[in-house]
């Protein structure tokens, strides 16, 4: 898919992966922290993909879709497992720093004490932890994409091990290795 960092500003095609978690759900029919339904997640990640211009990536915000106050949304399992995929096939350096920062703020949301609403309820745990699971499955590709990024990419990705994992042995490492890179 990609084969330089920043996408060279040329028209990019979405992987089959990616395309099977776009089409895993109704994104219509599943809410959105703006207020509205999902759907226009998928266009937010064909932008993001598809960039012909990466400069234009700077207003494709994910994170007050997915997550807010009152706790993550119901699209976030599943635009996590897009992340993910899109990650593992490789994207544009904006697209690697939208993704990662948006993974780096449900995880900080998630491991946040004295949640309230959602975030505290059944369903937000639920959410939480199959976010966190969907991570873990994904950490090689969490640690490959912070260590090729910017530095900024490097303390995105370490900030997703450090909430997410904090005793897991295997996380720490990644987690020592992205901060080097970061230059914390």
């Amino acid at each position: 898919m990609v084969d330089e960092p920043g996408g060279a500003g040329r028209v990019l095609e979405i992987g089959a992966a990616v395309r099977a978690e776009l089409g895993r759900i109704d994104w219509g029919g599943t809410a959105c922290c703006c207020g509205g339904t999902a759907g226009h997640l998928v266009l937010l990640f064909e932008a993001l993909l598809e960039v012909e211009e990466p400069w234009r990536l700077r207003m494709t915000p994910l994170v007050p879709h997915l997550v807010d106050r009152g706790g993550p949304a119901a699209c976030t399992v599943p635009a996590v497992r897009v992340m993910l995929a899109a990650l593992a096939g490789g994207v544009p350096g904006m697209a690697r720093t939208v993704f990662l920062d948006a993974l780096a703020e449900i995880a900080w949301f998630s491991a946040e004490p004295g949640a309230s609403g959602a975030a505290a309820s059944g369903l937000g745990r639920a959410i939480h932890a199959e976010c966190r699971e969907s991570a873990r499955r994904g950490l090689g590709v969490i640690l490959r994409e912070g260590l090729a990024g910017t530095h900024g990419d490097a303390a995105r990705a370490a900030a997703v091990c450090e909430a997410y994992w904090p005793g897991d042995a295997v996380a720490v490492d990644a987690w020592v290795r992205l901060v080097e890179r970061a230059g914390r």
